[in-house]
């Protein structure tokens, strides 16, 4: 019923803003007669409406001219206008006047001289519908353990069980006593040898003997080496010109007097020309004493790394035997190398090095 009379009121606030909106729009003056459309849509224009919902209404609902109500709010939009709702309008009514008090009602039966309780009390209503379960309590705290209850009546007793199985034997009683000693029997035979007895205890260590006579000094042998050196053979200039030209390194080795050494050597020579069409040997000199000297070398075409490039040229390997029997002062080597061809606008380039080691003797032969 209610509901009801809500819409009803909807419905007549709908017609009375719409009446009005639309009758004091200027274009609509009591001079001017009004010819009605036919209902729903022309091939023109589209039709309005008034929409409804629970919300105010959106952007994208309606076209212009359309009215939204919100009947949970109960307001009215509209029309709309440029795509947009205008501010809302309340279909609630003002406050009413309130009512006058009314009359008091007449004084009921006194329930004193009632008969039974009918009398007073008013028809029972229906019974009303059955609410929901409620939430389960808390488990109650655990309550006192109950007294020990009177005991049972004896029972009957049951009849003669079955014979159990023969348990296990007992166990052995005690040693009896000892019985008396018996009388000495006759002599037994001899018995056989027994077997050999294990090794007896080791002796105590015998007197020293005399000591032997010492043996003959053994030849000395001859001295290892006692230092060794590397170093860098340097030529100051290159090998260039006609004939057989030569070039002799700077001095090197530090040699001392009186001492025989072995040096390793090796030098390498550069060909700018890569052709290397030249026939080369060696020589060493000493300076500031005259050792006795011999040498041995090879000589090879090899490639050289020199940090930067790849090198090919000639290598010359060998080795100097030097006996200083015959060098009383300190002294250094010289090596000079010589082409068998001459040289022309390209001059060979010399770089060397060698070790020199102190051994203990050198047997020079011819």
């Amino acid at each position: 019923m209610k509901s009801w009379k809500i819409q009803s009121k909807i419905f007549i606030a709908i017609l009375a803003i719409v009446s009005n909106i639309a009758f004091a729009h200027p274009s609509y003056s009591a001079n001017k007669s009004l010819k009605p459309q036919a209902a729903g849509r022309t091939a023109t224009s589209l039709s309005n409406t008034i929409l409804n919902g629970v919300l105010a209404p959106k952007s994208t609902q309606g076209i212009d001219g359309d009215f939204f109500i919100d009947t949970k709010a109960l307001n009215i939009y509209g029309p709309k206008t440029n795509g947009r709702w205008p501010t809302a309008i309340s279909l609630r009514g003002t406050q009413g006047v309130a009512g006058t008090t009314g009359t008091s009602g007449s004084n009921g039966t006194d329930g004193r001289n009632a008969q039974s309780a009918s009398a007073v009390v008013g028809a029972q209503g229906a019974q009303g519908a059955t609410g929901a379960a409620g939430i389960k309590g808390e488990a109650g705290v655990a309550g006192a353990s109950g007294g020990a209850g009177i005991a049972g009546t004896a029972g009957v007793a049951g009849a003669q069980g079955v014979a159990g199985v023969a348990g296990a034997a007992g166990v052995a009683g005690s040693q009896g006593v000892a019985g008396a000693t018996g009388n000495t029997g006759a002599q037994g035979n001899i018995g056989n040898t027994g077997n050999t007895g294990a090794q007896g205890l080791k002796g105590e260590t015998g007197t020293a003997g005399v000591t032997g006579s010492k043996g003959e000094t053994g030849t000395v042998g001859a001295a290892g080496p006692s230092s060794a050196l590397f170093g860098v053979i340097t030529f100051a200039e290159h090998i260039s010109g006609g004939g057989f030209p030569s070039q002799s390194s700077n001095v090197f080795g530090l040699f001392e007097a009186e001492k025989d050494y072995a040096v390793r050597f090796h030098i390498f020579v550069v060909d700018p020309t890569q052709l290397m069409d030249f026939s080369l040997s060696v020589e060493f000199t000493a300076t500031g004493a005259t050792p006795t000297m011999k040498k041995m070398y090879s000589i090879s075409k090899a490639l050289v790394w020199n940090g930067a490039d790849e090198l090919q040229g000639v290598s010359i390997i060998g080795e100097v035997s030097i006996e200083g029997s015959t060098a009383h002062s300190g002294y250094n080597l010289i090596a000079t190398v010589t082409t068998g061809t001459s040289v022309g606008t390209h001059p060979l380039t010399l770089t060397g090095n060698f070790q020199k080691v102190e051994i203990g003797t050198v047997t020079q032969t011819s």
